[in-house]
């Protein structure tokens, strides 16, 4: 059973549940960054589940190939790499 996310000002009561679906709303982010805790909906994982199964198989039949994110850096100075 997923627990609906309920916030307060910057108090989450409950895990913020992220799911496939629906808008993840400011109070939710607050919430996180105020140190609530996160948890996926099992549809969710089994998608992000899917997504590394595939995303492993392509680095791993053609690993000089650069997927940003996955086998490279991020974020500032990824051009440097």
């Amino acid at each position: 059973m997923e627990t609906a996310p309920i916030a307060l000002g910057l108090i989450a009561l409950g895990p913020i549940v992220l799911r496939l679906e629906g808008d993840l709303t400011l109070a939710a982010i607050e919430a996180v960054a105020a140190s609530a805790r996160v948890a996926l909906a099992p549809a969710a994982k089994a998608h992000l589940g899917a997504f590394r199964a595939a995303a492993e198989a392509e680095i791993a039949a053609k690993p000089d190939k650069r997927v940003y994110g996955l086998n490279t850096a991020t974020g500032y100075g990824f051009a440097r790499h």
